[in-house]
């Protein structure tokens, strides 16, 4: 299964639109799902990435859209937490989401929040945060590409 990743696209509050790049991606990879950690600030984000495949999100800081704050889902044998990271204080705090992914009985988060990129893996949990692909803190604009095969996440960051 091919995961398309992304958050923090704050489109309209902080950017005019999501960059054709993210988009041309996700239909060259052919992802099976695709998953928004948050801070999307319009249905139009959801709207375009649902004529891609089908979406997860969850609700940001910035949202005000009708989405949960976190998700669990299932693919393989890996249990996932899709949450968006605000309430975890100091902000992207690596310690405080391994608990809190933990307590979910989840091994693998996706996150976001910080708008920077990161793949960590910390005593047996994967942490993946895509960044942000229109409004990047200290680093470029990313997204990311997961690929679940049998006991194993293939997760390269993508630059827009």
């Amino acid at each position: 299964m091919k995961l398309g990743i992304i958050s923090d696209t704050h489109v309209y509050d902080r950017a005019k639109y999501l960059p054709k790049k993210v988009l041309d991606v996700l239909l060259k990879e052919e992802v099976d799902l695709i998953i928004h950690a948050g801070d999307l600030t319009s249905t139009k984000i959801l709207e375009e990435l649902e004529s891609i495949a089908e979406v997860i999100a969850v609700r940001g800081n910035m949202d005000e859209l009708q989405l949960p704050e976190q998700q669990k889902i299932k693919i393989g044998n890996f249990n996932f937490l899709i949450f968006h990271g605000h309430g975890i204080y100091p902000r992207g705090d690596i310690t405080k989401l391994v608990y809190k992914t933990l307590e979910e009985k989840c091994n693998v988060l996706i996150t976001g929040h910080t708008h920077r990129p990161s793949i960590l893996e910390i005593n047996g949990i994967r942490i993946i945060n895509p960044g942000s692909p229109t409004v990047p803190r200290y680093d470029k604009p990313t997204f990311m590409i997961s690929e679940i095969k049998e006991d194993r996440i293939i997760t390269k960051i993508v630059e827009v």
